[in-house]
């Protein structure tokens, strides 16, 4: 009865060992299976995900407007080599020239003729109003003056050259007498010999 009971305590005991053993091996390969699985779907991920995108090295296109940044228009067209006039410098003739830095000298540039001229703390205006004397592109300036034209006072005068060299009247409807009078006065409308006629006359009425 003893041996009995014995062979099926061994039995029981060495079916537990299996049990347990086979457990154990059960275990550890779902374990490693549940691994591959997790391996394989991060690997699959991987490989679907989109390419990021490398950013752009180009140059942009869109042209920039200056008129957009005051800042940036100003420095533009500033010439820093010209410099303001200061409380020394009162005399009128500085209107008519700039102050200008040439490297380590201060000059004063004309405005008309773009010459140079010393301008630095030392150097007075009686050279610079000796050169308004002589500047050509002032003197030509001078000349070229805007003036008003009076029809009344080209008919006057007209006539009083008439009178005084006993030209004849019908010399006003002369064509080389009327062209030349268009070159010299394109404003001037040369009147007809009865107008001069009564123009003569008028003359000698007052």
């Amino acid at each position: 009865m003893w041996d009995s009971s014995l062979a099926d305590l061994f039995e029981i005991k060495k079916l537990t060992s299996r049990c347990k053993l086979l457990f154990s091996s059960n275990f550890l390969s779902l374990i490693l299976f549940a691994g591959i699985i997790i391996i394989w779907e991060m690997a699959g991920l991987d490989a679907n995900a989109p390419t990021p995108s490398k950013p752009s090295t180009s140059a942009s296109c869109t042209p920039i407007s200056l008129d957009d940044d005051n800042s940036l228009v100003d420095s533009v067209s500033k010439d820093p080599s010209i410099l303001p006039l200061t409380s020394r410098h009162t005399s009128l003739v500085w209107t008519k020239f700039t102050r200008k830095r040439m490297g380590d000298a201060i000059k004063a540039e004309c405005n008309h003729y773009s010459k140079l001229l010393t301008g630095g703390r030392r150097a007075g205006t009686i050279q610079l109003k000796d050169h308004l004397k002589t500047c050509p592109k002032r003197i030509f300036q001078d000349y070229l003056a805007p003036y008003e034209f009076h029809q009344e006072d080209g008919r006057r005068d007209l006539a009083n050259m008439i009178s005084l060299h006993e030209y004849p009247i019908s010399m006003v409807e002369h064509y080389g007498f009327r062209k030349s009078s268009k070159t010299l006065q394109p404003g001037f409308k040369v009147p007809t010999r009865n107008t001069t006629k009564k123009d003569i006359m008028q003359r000698y009425v007052s």
